[in-house]
């Protein structure tokens, strides 16, 4: 799984359409943040120290959950 930096570009991969923010599915942003914690000591998954903020295209920002961002489609 790729991890992201600010600046960087992604998509947003939610294919459970029972999530809650599946509304945000196919959405383009940018990441304007990283928050470093340690949940990855918890959950013994070390993506989950990262939180990403995105920026998405629609002017919306989100805090998707780490699994989610994905490298941006191409148009």
């Amino acid at each position: 799984m790729p991890t992201f930096e600010p600046g960087d570009r992604v998509r947003l991969d939610i294919t459970d359409t029972t999530d809650p923010d599946f509304e945000w599915h196919g959405q383009h942003g940018q990441v304007v943040e990283v928050l470093e914690g340690d949940a990855g000591e918890v959950t013994g998954d070390d993506r989950d120290s990262r939180l990403y903020r995105v920026d998405l295209d629609d002017h919306t920002t989100t805090h998707p959950q780490p699994s989610l961002p994905r490298p941006p489609t191409a148009f």
